[in-house]
């Protein structure tokens, strides 16, 4: 996977069903894992366990390369697809963006959006329950 240069931190999200594991193969990556912040340079590996919030982005100034294994795998890639492409049309706040993509995340149904939404939005903060999937207009 690439991610581009000068890139801003996605919405904090996270796996309850997956292991994630990253190999940074050229560039710089910096990672925000349940709070902890570090750049993982080439030739860097590191883990996320499930259900852990994280955030990664690239805030080089050119672009950063890596290898990216989920387990299982799942239909992740599909879903961060959706988000970069809600992403880069404003849409920013992870319950909008979880209830946006609720019905496009067949790995993850409307109820379990809403609760990851809730989950890493402040871990405590149960301002997500009250999202509607349905309700939310779609871009």
């Amino acid at each position: 996977m690439t991610y581009g240069e000068h890139g801003d931190p996605p919405p904090a999200h996270l796996h309850p069903d997956q292991d994630e594991a990253f190999e940074v193969l050229a560039g710089v990556i910096h990672a925000r894992i349940d709070g902890e912040e570090r750049t993982y340079g080439r030739g860097e590996r590191f883990e996320i366990p499930r259900g852990v919030a994280h955030q990664m982005w690239n805030p080089a100034d050119q672009p950063a390369r890596a290898i990216w294994r989920t387990s299982p795998p799942g239909r992740t890639h599909e879903w961060f697809a959706a988000l970069d492409e809600l992403q880069r049309s404003g849409v920013s706040r992870l319950p909008a963006t979880a209830a946006l993509l609720a019905g496009r995340a067949p790995s993850h149904p409307r109820t379990q959006a809403r609760r990851l939404a809730g989950q890493a939005e402040g871990r405590g903060r149960r301002k997500a329950t009250a999202i509607r999937a349905g309700k939310v207009p779609r871009r």
